[in-house]
């Protein structure tokens, strides 16, 4: 299967503070690849490196196969935070990535507002919808980009635990129908193994890669599979390699 993103023996340093050490990282078409590890391992930064608005060290970034480093506009971006603009409308917010690359039709808008249960809501503004729903927003912005590779950065990490019980379940149903590439950054392991083909754990600062783990459970993935004996398991075994203590 081809490579969407290949990151390569890639190093980075901030002056004296190396940040990022000899990491080697693939997502391939239509994988979704989770990324967890410490606060201040680098996560962020590696997306920043992805992304272009920083250039490595040293290694090598490869989008689709072809040099990646310091172009930006390859990728679609989700933060932490939904960042939406509020003098826009949410449909306004959505096409925000195409309108900036020259395409302002908000006719696909309108129609995925609906396909996510945002139907009525195009000409609201985001004061006026719920966190989870600005999460929506925000992920759609990013889904309808029209780049391959889809950058999640935590974007769960401020909703309350009812709400990202409802949002892994919203996002694995629209991932499910479109595959497109995912590289989803995240502290919570249950959160990764849930979502996830394939998960990287980072190691602290200096970040390397402390193993890689695929992810058994069949597609389409059922919440209960939490409770499955092999998840647990693994859940365990990303716990310990986390907390310094492998097994």
């Amino acid at each position: 299967m081809p490579e969407t993103l290949r990151i390569s023996d890639l190093n980075h340093h901030f002056g004296q503070l190396h940040v990022l050490k000899n990491l080697d990282i693939s997502v391939e078409a239509g994988e979704f690849v989770s990324i967890v590890g410490p606060s201040g391992s680098g996560k962020s930064t590696l997306f920043r490196l992805v992304g272009g608005l920083l250039r490595p060290t040293s290694g090598g970034i490869e989008i689709n196969g072809a040099d990646a480093i310091g172009k930006r506009g390859l990728i679609g971006y989700m933060p932490q935070q939904p960042a939406l603009m509020p003098w826009r409308t949410i449909e306004s917010n959505v096409v925000l990535a195409r309108e900036i690359a020259g395409n302002a039709d908000k006719s696909l808008a309108r129609e995925w507002l609906g396909r996510v249960g945002l139907e009525g809501f195009a000409r609201a503004y985001p004061h006026e919808l719920s966190g989870g729903m600005q999460q929506r927003v925000a992920f759609l912005r990013a889904l309808i980009s029209d780049q391959e590779l889809l950058c999640l950065d935590e974007p769960f990490s401020a909703l309350d635990a009812m709400t990202r019980s409802e949002m892994h379940r919203w996002l694995l149903d629209i991932w499910e129908a479109n595959r497109r590439s995912v590289l989803f950054v995240t502290h919570n392991i249950e959160e990764a193994l849930l979502l996830s083909d394939t998960v990287y754990a980072f190691s602290h600062r200096p970040a390397t890669v402390l193993e890689k783990i695929t992810v058994p459970f069949d597609r389409p993935r059922r919440a209960d599979v939490v409770d499955d004996p092999g998840f647990v398991k693994l859940r365990r075994r990303l716990t310990d390699l986390l907390t310094g203590n492998p097994s």
